[in-house]
């Protein structure tokens, strides 16, 4: 499918990035590592894009590479070199480009310190930057239920986020619209 060199690459990089989630690709079937480090790994190099640099403007430009790389593999270009991108543009079509283009968007939020504008901005953060990875995985895996697939996402997301909650708040950040018991009750119920 890809080098193996890529694939060990993208391994390391989750292995050192969240063992937690190395530990149970590993326990999945060998074809479906491929795909699931090199997804796991290009969310990695998202997710922390932001936190590298107390510089917004440096920030905006390490996602912004991320979108003009799943631009190109979205418009079935060639692609540049990297260790990500390149297993990753072997894995996904035009439609998995667009939805984890739109990941890549959503962290942005991480990159400001202003407040979730409403509900329904929180709830898209969580969906773009937890569905969407989830349901291209399960897609290039295999059938499933896109709903039941965001579904699970939206919960595992909103659950990652609340640990995430005190590292936010410790970096002046906003991460919830209330800090009360009442409204995190809420979001849980969801």
């Amino acid at each position: 499918m890809f080098a193996s060199s890529d694939l060990n690459a993208c391994a390391a990089l989750v292995e050192r990035g969240d063992p937690t989630r190395f530990l149970a690709v590993m326990a999945a079937p060998v074809q479906a590592r491929q795909v699931l480090f090199a997804l796991f790994a290009f969310n990695l190099e998202v997710a922390r894009a932001p936190w590298v640099t107390q510089q917004q403007m440096l920030a905006e430009m390490r996602l912004q590479w991320w979108c003009d790389a799943l631009d190109e593999i979205a418009a079935q270009k060639p692609v540049r070199r990297h260790e990500v991108v390149t297993p990753l543009a072997a894995l996904i079509d035009s439609q998995a480009a667009v939805l984890l283009r739109d990941l890549v968007t959503a962290r942005r939020w991480d990159i400001y310190d202003e407040p979730f504008k409403n509900d329904a901005e929180f709830a898209h953060y969580i969906d773009c930057t937890s569905g969407h990875l989830l349901v291209v995985a399960t897609g290039i895996l295999g059938r499933s239920d896109p709903q039941v697939v965001r579904d699970f996402a939206f919960s595992t997301g909103l659950s990652n986020w609340f640990r995430a909650v005190p590292q936010l708040l410790a970096q002046k950040r906003h991460p919830l619209l209330e800090l009360t018991s009442e409204s995190v009750r809420d979001l849980a119920e969801q």
